[in-house]
């Protein structure tokens, strides 16, 4: 991703953007390492379901855009408690 690229918002990302973007990444690589972990001490059908749960975090990580402020910040809000689910064995 380029950043300096004003892509289909048409804005350069701000600061503020950027800082929230960051945040929102470390909260998706925290909740699929909390993925991976409990799915490396699984059975072999909980493993696949759990495997079918952080599919869609590892393709967003991927195309995840700060200029996407709306999806940035639902994750920043959101993800916290997917993140103690997930470590808690919830979901």
């Amino acid at each position: 991703m380029n950043v300096s690229d004003p892509g289909p918002s048409g804005g350069v990302p701000s600061l503020e953007d950027l800082n929230a973007f960051e945040r929102a990444r470390q909260l998706l690589s925290a909740v699929v390492a909390a993925y991976s972990a409990r799915i490396g001490v699984a059975g072999v059908a909980e493993a696949a379901a759990l495997r079918s749960l952080r599919a869609p975090l590892l393709a967003e990580q991927r195309t995840l855009d700060p200029r996407d402020r709306m999806r940035v910040d639902e994750i920043v809000t959101k993800f916290p408690a997917l993140l103690a689910q997930v470590r808690e064995g919830e979901r």
